[in-house]
C-alpha cells in the first residue's frame, strides 16, 4: 500500500516523541534511583557513626555490656524502623544486633568484610552479611574502638532495597501516566500540525492534475506568509502565466486559421469558377489578379510569422553595434519617398543637432522605424502633415511619429500592439493588413529593453518608443 507524506511525517513525529520519552524516562529513573541511594547511604552512615561513637564510649567506661540493654540502645539510635544494625568483633563474630534483626544470630559476619571496614574505615554497598539475610541489603559499615583506641570490630547498619524499588516503581508509574497523557496530546498536535503543512502541498498536487487535464483556471488557496504560502503564491503566479499563454495560443491559432481561411477560400472559389466555366473567359484576368493578390498576402503572412518566430527565439542584443540613429531615420524616410509624394504628405523631421549614437541591432531597429512609418502613411489623410521627432529624454532615446487621420478608439489602444490586432477595423482602410507589423515593433523594442506606446485624439495619432542609450 502506498504511504502518503502525511503518514510518513506523522509516523516519524510519533516515533521521535516516543523515543524522546523513553530516553527521558530512563534518565529520570536513573537520577531518582541514584538520589534515593545517596540519601539512604547518608542516613545509614549517620546511624552507623552514632552507634560506633556510643559503642566506643561504652567500651572506654565499662569492661562488659549487658546485651539486652545494648540492643535497646542500638535500636533507639537507628533513624527509622527499616534499618537494622549488627555489631561484630574483629573476627566477625556477632556481638549484638538491633531488635529487628531476625534470629538466628549465632552466625558470623564474613571476616573479609570486617577487615575491609576496619582497613578502609568505611564500607557501603549491597551485602547479605553472610547468610544473615536471605536477600542483599544496602549496608554501611564503620569501625568502633576499644578503651585503648584500637579497632575492636565494626558496626554494620543495613536497610532493605525493596522500599527503594517501591519508590522507584511509584515514580516510574507516575511518569508513565503523565508521559502517556502528554504523548497523546503531542500526537494530536503533531497530526493536525502535519496535516496543516501537507494541505497546501495536496492542494498544489490537485491543481497540477487539473492543469494536466486542461483546466487552467484552478488556483491554490494561499494561507500564511511562510515558505508554503510563498510556494502557493508562486504556483498561482505560474498558473496565471500559463493561463495567459494558453489564451494567447488559442487566440493565435484562431487568428492564423482565420487569416489562412479567408484567402484560401477566395483562391479556391475563383480557381473553381475558372475551371468549371462559371467565371466568363473575359473576366478570368480580373479574378486571376485577385488570386495573385491573395497569394501574395499569404506569402506576407508566412514571412511575418517566420520573422516573429525568429525574433522571439533570437537574442538581438548579441548582434548589437554602435551606429548613428539619426542617419538611420533619414534612410528609412527616403525609402518611402514615392508613397509620401503620392499622398502629398509633408514631413516635419526634428533631429538632435549632434550625432545620436545607439548601441542596438541595426537591422531590427530599422524594421521598427520602417513598420511605424509604413503604418503612419497607410492611415494618413492625403495633403496632411506628418511629424517625426527624435530626441533624448531622461537618458533614453525617444522616437515619435504623428500623422493626421481617423482616431483609434480608446478601447482599442491597449491592444494596438497585440498579434493580429487590426486598427483598420476602426479606421476602415487597407483590408490587406495582417495585424503583425506593430506586434513586431513591440517585440523588437522590448528585446532591446525599451518600451512603446500609442495615443490618438482630435484626429492626431502618435506612435512612439524609447530605447536605452
Amino acid at each position: 500500500m502506498r504511504r502518503n507524506v502525511l503518514y510518513k511525517y506523522f509516523t516519524f513525529g510519533a516515533a521521535l516523541i516516543l523515543i524522546s520519552f523513553i530516553i527521558l524516562g530512563i534518565g529520570m529513573s536513573a537520577q531518582v534511583y541514584n538520589y534515593s541511594v545517596s540519601e539512604k547511604e547518608k542516613s545509614l552512615e549517620f546511624s552507623a557513626l552514632r552507634i560506633s561513637a556510643m559503642t566506643t564510649e561504652i567500651n572506654s567506661q565499662f569492661s562488659s555490656i549487658r546485651p539486652q540493654t545494648f540492643r535497646v540502645l542500638i535500636s533507639s539510635t537507628l533513624a527509622n524502623s527499616e534499618m537494622s544494625a549488627v555489631l561484630c568483633d574483629s573476627s566477625g563474630r556477632i556481638v549484638v544486633t538491633s531488635e529487628n534483626v531476625p534470629p538466628p544470630i549465632t552466625m558470623n559476619v564474613p571476616p573479609e568484610l570486617v577487615e575491609k571496614v576496619i582497613a578502609d574505615k568505611y564500607f557501603s554497598g549491597r551485602n547479605s552479611l553472610g547468610s544473615l539475610y536471605k536477600n542483599g541489603h544496602f549496608t554501611v559499615g564503620v569501625p568502633y574502638y576499644d578503651y585503648l583506641g584500637k579497632p575492636a570490630g565494626c558496626v554494620l547498619v543495613t536497610s532493605t532495597i525493596s522500599h527503594m524499588r517501591g519508590l522507584l516503581f511509584a515514580i516510574v508509574k507516575i511518569f508513565l501516566v503523565c508521559a502517556l497523557v502528554v504523548f497523546l496530546i503531542m500526537l494530536v498536535a503533531a497530526f493536525f500540525g502535519t496535516h496543516r503543512i501537507i494541505r497546501p502541498i495536496k492542494n498544489i498536487t490537485t491543481a497540477a492534475r487539473e492543469f494536466a487535464h486542461g483546466d487552467f483556471s484552478v488556483r491554490v488557496p494561499v494561507s500564511g506568509n511562510d515558505e508554503l504560502g510563498e510556494l502557493s503564491r508562486s504556483f498561482n503566479t505560474m498558473a496565471d502565466s500559463i493561463e495567459k499563454t494558453e489564451d494567447l495560443r488559442r487566440t493565435f491559432v484562431a487568428n492564423v486559421s482565420h487569416e489562412l481561411r479567408s484567402p484560401m477560400t477566395s483562391i479556391g472559389g475563383f480557381v473553381d469558377g475558372i475551371l468549371d466555366g462559371t467565371i466568363p473567359q473575359e473576366s478570368e484576368k480580373k479574378y486571376l489578379e485577385i488570386v495573385s493578390s491573395e497569394v501574395k498576402r499569404l506569402s506576407r503572412l508566412v514571412s511575418n510569422m517566420l520573422e516573429i518566430t525568429r525574433l522571439q527565439s533570437e537574442d538581438l542584443s548579441q548582434n548589437a553595434t554602435n551606429y548613428d540613429f539619426c542617419n538611420q531615420v533619414r534612410r528609412v524616410i527616403m525609402g518611402f519617398e514615392s508613397k509620401i509624394n503620392e499622398k502629398n504628405i509633408k514631413i516635419n523631421l526634428t533631429l538632435p543637432s549632434d550625432e545620436l549614437e545607439l548601441c542596438a541591432n541595426e537591422d531590427a531597429i530599422f524594421q521598427v522605424i520602417y513598420n511605424l512609418l509604413e503604418n503612419a502613411l497607410k492611415f494618413s489623410n492625403p495633403d496632411t502633415e506628418m511629424t517625426i521627432d527624435v530626441s533624448v529624454k531622461s537618458g533614453k532615446l525617444w522616437f515619435s511619429i504623428k500623422n493626421s487621420g481617423n482616431d483609434i478608439p480608446s478601447d482599442e489602444l491597449p491592444y494596438i500592439f497585440d498579434r493580429f490586432h487590426k486598427g483598420d477595423k476602426s479606421r476602415g482602410k487597407d483590408k490587406t493588413s495582417l495585424g503583425l507589423g506593430l506586434y513586431i515593433v513591440k517585440t523588437i523594442v522590448n528585446q532591446h529593453g525599451g518600451d512603446c506606446g500609442a495615443e490618438s485624439k482630435n484626429g492626431i495619432t502618435e506612435f512612439h518608443f524609447t530605447l536605452p542609450i
